[in-house]
């Protein structure tokens, strides 16, 4: 929702708050978007709001709203001109920091503002905090893999950005792939990055499947997250190691060995990170 339309709004400002902020739908709750971003009045109406409604606090909320819902806006137009003795949308960063936000709009900047270099430099800035930032610290997997057996993957998780994901829709998938690249066993773990809130520290996540009788040979294994409804492209992680392949997904393993079962005792590999 729009914060200014709920405070040009002819019905009761806590009570139409009151609904947007307590009302869900398919999708979650709802987020809110305010124009003005890099402006110190922004506080004034958020932060600070003086309102309430059953003991429900709008400060609280819109501070926590993140959490839930995507939070963003627009930078206010002229920043260069509304500094209050600071530089050109010099609370902007911090506005990031405190709301979260996901976005940002990149429109609104007066062409005479663009043409300074150090305005720029804050506008990149700012963009960098905002929305997730997904890497993974490592893991292990079993090895050899053993034809009608149950394997683990393990992977640390980390969320180091300023957001969470706000669709519902992404899976992490890894997947067995002959050596030249040819899908052959699709696994879906159990992590949900819907939500995954931004932590200084990792999430284990450890996922047992069966490989069933996939064919004897060498194999690499890959992940992705997926969109399941193939809108978006598999998303990009922050990481640089291992490197994004073409079509988005991670090699975990280059060279993994599925084996016939029994075979000698199993142990674990380390993966790249």
């Amino acid at each position: 929702f729009h914060v200014t339309g709920v405070q040009t709004c002819a019905l009761p400002i806590s009570e139409i708050g009151y609904y947007l902020f307590t009302t869900s739908n398919q999708y979650g709750k709802i987020g809110w978007r305010r124009d003005n971003l890099g402006e110190m009045f922004y506080d004034d109406v958020l932060a600070n709001s003086p309102y309430s409604f059953n003991g429900y606090r709008f400060d609280t909320a819109f501070r926590n709203r993140w959490k839930y819902a995507i939070v963003g806006g627009e930078p206010i137009n002229g920043g260069g001109q509304y500094a209050n003795g600071g530089p050109p949308y010099f609370d902007l960063r911090r506005e990031i920091n405190l709301y979260h936000f996901g976005h940002f709009g990149n429109g609104n900047y007066p062409g005479n503002d663009l043409a300074v270099t150090s305005i720029r430099d804050t506008l990149r800035e700012a963009f960098k905090l905002t929305g997730y930032k997904f890497n993974f610290n490592g893991g292990s997997v079993t090895s050899p893999l053993l034809q009608n057996s149950i394997f683990n993957i393990t992977l640390k998780w980390r969320n180091i950005g300023m957001s969470p994901i706000y669709q519902k829709r992404w899976k992490v998938k890894y997947e067995l792939r002959t050596l030249t690249n040819t899908p052959v066993k699709t696994f879906t773990s159990y992590f949900n990055p819907y939500l995954y809130l931004p932590d200084t520290k990792d999430s284990v996540v450890s996922d047992n499947f069966n490989l069933g009788n996939v064919p004897l040979g060498s194999y690499k294994l890959v992940m992705y997250i997926q969109d399941t409804t193939e809108y978006h492209p598999n998303l990009f992680l922050n990481i640089t190691s291992p490197v994004r392949n073409n079509d988005g997904s991670y090699t975990l393993v280059e060279n993994i060995t599925v084996s016939p079962k029994p075979r000698s005792e199993e142990h674990t590999s380390e993966l790249q990170s």
